[in-house]
């Protein structure tokens, strides 16, 4: 039981991060517009660009080196690039709702990840269990499973 109400926590937590994440604040480095963010590129810190209808993603983002905070939700990527581990500050990674077909391996070596929101489905689900095992300090890993018609959640952490 304390552990389900832990689990509630962190994921209200979690949402409540989000939702106050989407505010464009160029002076806090909160950028929502991609065109803007490649003109201050040393100053993005969080990207927010979900829900833009994305098919391919974004590369110039892997030269955002201070950037801690990506979030591509809904959107319509199918994979994210090799070397996202160029971006060695990243903290917190929202990839949900996105028909992605691979991901890779790659993001465990990000070893300021601590937050991964994830929807997948079976192409990718080794590629998940792979990443969680090797994520050395994600403090949580959610992510869904598709699979006729039910959705399972697990929430993963450094001692799950």
């Amino acid at each position: 039981m304390k552990k389900n109400i832990q689990l509630i926590i962190i994921l209200t937590l979690l949402f409540n991060q989000i939702v106050i994440c989407q505010v464009q604040d160029t002076s806090k480095g909160i950028y929502r517009d991609m065109e803007l963010a490649n003109h201050n590129k040393n100053n993005v810190k969080a990207l927010l660009l979900n829900n833009q209808g994305l098919k391919e993603f974004p590369i110039s983002v892997l030269e955002f080196k201070n950037l801690e905070v990506l979030n591509l939700m809904d959107n319509e990527l199918t994979e994210i690039p090799l070397d996202i581990d160029k971006l060695i500050k990243l903290r917190r990674l929202f990839i949900a709702n996105n028909p992605l077909e691979k991901l890779p391996y790659s993001i465990s070596h990000l070893y300021n990840l601590q937050v991964v929101f994830i929807t997948t489905n079976k192409s990718i689900e080794k590629d998940i269990e792979y990443i969680i095992h090797h994520l050395q300090n994600c403090i949580f890993f959610i992510y869904e499973v598709q699979e006729d018609g039910k959705v399972m959640q697990s929430v993963k952490g450094k001692n799950n």
